[in-house]
């Protein structure tokens, strides 16, 4: 699943570098939507796994990633 989420997150990002831009919410939104349903798929730990790499992106200058990306995904 991992591989799977990382592809997501290549795709969304690399599809908006042109376009909107790798920063923008509609980069975001396509890795929520991405996401999804491997999230509602998940373990307990997978979700958690799954919110760390997201967080991660929050830091690194990018993907604005919501506060309450769990509850989106949900």
């Amino acid at each position: 699943m991992n591989q799977a989420i990382e592809q997501v997150i290549y795709n969304a990002m690399r599809r908006n570098e042109i376009g909107a831009g790798v920063g923008s919410s509609a980069t975001a939104n396509e890795i929520i939507k991405g996401i999804k349903p491997y999230y509602q798929a998940a373990s307990q730990t997978e979700r958690q796994a799954i919110i760390e790499r997201l967080n991660k992106l929050k830091v690194e200058p990018g993907v604005p990633v919501p506060s309450n990306i769990a509850q989106l995904l949900s």
